[in-house]
């Protein structure tokens, strides 16, 4: 005989609707998941500072105001002559907080992986020929082939350790060496910010410098989505590096990944004296 009608009705529309619950339900309850697992684990990235996150929105931020904080955090795509970065603040610069000196050749990154980032530092240029860099990493991959570059007002992305575009600036001034127009005599302020753009695809790097006493735009193209870590990169180039501010989400499940594999976190010895924010 079945059950009555209206019993048979509510097991026809009821059975397809907890079933789309439960789709629904198992992607919001790995994403919880995976959000607890990062606001209890994210201070394991730095060793010294201590990160803010904010599961909700999923935003990490760093600040890094000395040398001592900021190299027991670097990663080494390649082995790095310790000739060619220093921690001492040299003594011609005064009046700023000092993170690192580098020269020749190298290139670092750090460990938090990031989806949208904003990254602010100062730099004081030194010496650089026609053909020296400088460039601030964005979206790279643990072994440093794959990356965004914003190299003085140039956009470039390289992948398997070969560049495969570059966009110039629209002001030709800055298509030159950047020996006949970004200062010596003074710290700039730099500005990049990558942005994932809607459908997963593209992203936004923009670059700014405080080349005047004002922000302004250097330039503004269309990468790829990576996602991936933070760093420099130089090449016969000397400068000195004095602030340093990293913000963006995090890329959740590469993030997750990075931590399982980290060991278990030591305990902060955090500086009594900190520098004013950046």
């Amino acid at each position: 005989m079945g059950p009555p009608r209206g019993k048979r009705l509510a097991l026809l529309f009821g059975i397809p609707c907890l079933a789309i619950l439960a789709l629904a339900a198992w992607p919001l309850g790995r994403l919880l998941t995976e959000r607890i697992y990062l606001a209890r684990n994210v201070e394991r990235f730095t060793k010294v500072i201590s990160p803010t996150y904010s599961p909700w929105s999923n935003e990490l931020g760093v600040q890094y105001f000395s040398g001592a904080e900021l190299r027991r955090d670097l990663l080494y795509p390649k082995p790095l002559d310790p000739r060619y970065i220093g921690w001492r603040a040299p003594l011609l610069r005064s009046g700023s907080q000092f993170l690192f000196s580098a020269n020749t050749v190298g290139a670092f990154l750090l460990p938090f992986p990031l989806d949208d980032v904003q990254v602010d530092t100062t730099i004081w240029m030194g010496t650089t020929d026609s053909s020296g860099s400088l460039s601030v990493l964005l979206g790279a991959s643990a072994d440093g082939k794959r990356y965004v570059a914003a190299i003085f007002g140039t956009i470039e992305v390289w992948e398997e350790g070969q560049r495969k575009s570059m966009h110039l600036p629209s002001n030709v001034e800055y298509q030159t060496s950047p020996n006949s127009w970004f200062p010596k005599d003074q710290a700039v302020g730099m500005r990049i910010r990558l942005e994932q753009l809607p459908g997963g695809k593209q992203a936004r790097v923009t670059i700014w410098f405080d080349t005047e006493g004002q922000n302004q735009i250097i330039n503004s193209a269309l990468v790829p989505a990576w996602r991936g870590r933070v760093g420099f990169s130089w090449n016969r180039v000397k400068f000195l590096a004095h602030k340093l501010r990293i913000t963006g989400r995090l890329d959740g499940p590469e993030a997750v990944k990075v931590l399982e594999r980290m060991p278990p976190a030591a305990q902060k010895q955090l500086q009594a004296v900190r520098g004013p924010s950046i």
